[in-house]
């Protein structure tokens, strides 16, 4: 996949450039208006120009035939981490990152795609873990995290409380799973994400015939847990949420969107209010 398919481009583009606009609320409740502007190029393969040594900053091997990357955190991005954070892995979605990881090993199945990211610390000693399950057609069904007493002695011990009931268990804690469900045209229709007992999430999709996505329905469920004086466990205030997000498009010739707008809503049958505004300036190859 190059990176301007990545982007959803349709044809040959060769430079993109985007203006987005988006309002956010202030302490005083009005909604302030904030802007950006960027500029992608792409070459003649459809790839950023440069991107790909920038990319460089992980090595690669082969172990019993498949690709492993390894990607090490800067040191001032190490810095700036607190807790259990995150920051962008090829591949990843939905799962944090100790604050202690300097390196990210992923490993790639024949189809170029991650079955499974470790991160560590500066020792090479295993932080967390997230394993993938993907179907014939290789798209990813399932996702699970699991979390070591290294990333976080205090996290660890919260978590195996929690997840366990107090019950001895050693080794490695599964925090969060994801499950994915697709529509008869290979889109996503729902994920579904779990880290019992604390948090239930479904997210529901819907496309317009372009295949971009149009609506999103975000069902959340989150609630506090810890053990009680007879290490029995407990949940309390248990609070329920429904977000929407509504898309409109306008689109050119070959199929790109040229605007965007987004806008959402906390709870059903209330108003849609607009958050964000993409313009994109599209140019294509004299040949197109």
């Amino acid at each position: 996949m190059t990176d301007r398919d990545a982007a959803g481009l349709r044809g040959p583009v060769v430079r993109c450039r985007t203006e987005t606009t988006w309002w956010v609320r202030n302490a005083a409740g009005e909604m302030e208006e904030n802007s950006s502007t960027a500029v992608t190029e792409y070459d003649s393969e459809g790839n950023i120009p440069g991107l790909e040594k920038r990319r460089r900053n992980e090595e690669r091997s082969y172990v019993n035939g498949r690709l492993v990357t390894i990607f090490r955190v800067p040191e001032e991005v190490r810095e700036r981490a607190v807790g259990f954070t995150a920051f962008a892995v090829e591949g990843l979605e939905g799962c944090g990152c100790p604050d202690t990881t300097a390196e990210v090993r992923t490993t790639w199945n024949q189809r170029s795609l991650p079955v499974e990211t470790v991160f560590l610390d500066n020792k090479g000693r295993t932080l967390s873990r997230v394993r993938r399950v993907r179907d014939k057609a290789g798209r990813l069904v399932e996702q699970h995290q699991f979390l070591t007493a290294r990333a976080s002695r205090a996290l660890y011990m919260a978590w195996k409380a929690v997840v366990n009931a107090g019950r001895r268990q050693r080794g490695p804690l599964r925090i969060s799973s994801r499950f994915y469900k697709y529509d008869d045209t290979g889109r996503r229709a729902e994920v579904r994400t779990v880290s019992p007992p604390v948090m239930e999430q479904v997210e529901r999709f819907e496309y317009n015939d372009h295949g971009d996505p149009i609506r999103h329905t975000t069902e959340h469920v989150g609630r506090e847990a810890g053990l009680d004086e007879h290490g029995q466990l407990q949940t309390r205030d248990e609070q329920r949420r429904i977000d929407e997000t509504r898309t409109d498009y306008l689109y050119d010739a070959l199929g790109n969107w040229t605007e965007r707008i987004q806008y959402v809503r906390a709870a059903p049958g209330e108003e849609y209010q607009r958050v964000m505004r993409e313009r994109r300036a599209l140019e294509y190859a004299a040949d197109a």
